[in-house]
């Protein structure tokens, strides 16, 4: 009897844990997004590289500078009016979590840019992982493990 009621309690968490995790992904896409915006701020993509091509033009990085542009000169940060950058969402489909863009440039930026300038550095990717989801999951099975011990 009790072998049986460890291994139901033991089932009931498995079942559990992977809704855990799809609940800590999903309260924390709004985070994401906001870690692809900062990048881009920086001019970075999510592989980690300056996005590319340069700017064409010297007057315009220097603009851009002037502006506030925080990105390397000469380095695009892609936010001019700020629409594309407040379009950028991640969404999660079951196992995968992509990123997109409802700003009606987001198919002409990627284009010129490439897919890259949407998703997560790797750095990013592990910062979320270890400062929000895993303390997330970790507070669900304390919260599992304290039901056991009623």
């Amino acid at each position: 009897m009790l072998f049986q009621n460890i291994k139901k309690v033991s089932d009931d968490i498995v079942k559990g844990a992977k809704k855990a995790m799809y609940k800590a992904i999903d309260d924390n896409l709004s985070t994401m997004a906001d870690a692809n915006r900062e990048q881009l701020t920086f001019g970075i993509d999510s592989t980690g590289n300056e996005i590319k091509p340069l700017y064409r033009s010297e007057p315009y990085a220097r603009l851009k500078k002037t502006l506030g542009s925080r990105s390397p000169f000469g380095t695009p940060d892609l936010k001019w009016g700020g629409k594309f950058h407040s379009g950028i969402f991640s969404k999660r489909n079951n196992d995968k979590i992509t990123f997109g863009g409802k700003d009606s440039k987001t198919g002409d930026l990627t284009s010129k840019y490439g897919d890259n300038i949407l998703g997560l550095t790797e750095e990013n990717k592990n910062d979320i992982t270890y400062d929000q989801i895993i303390p997330d999951l970790f507070g669900w099975y304390s919260a599992q493990i304290k039901r056991l011990k009623q």
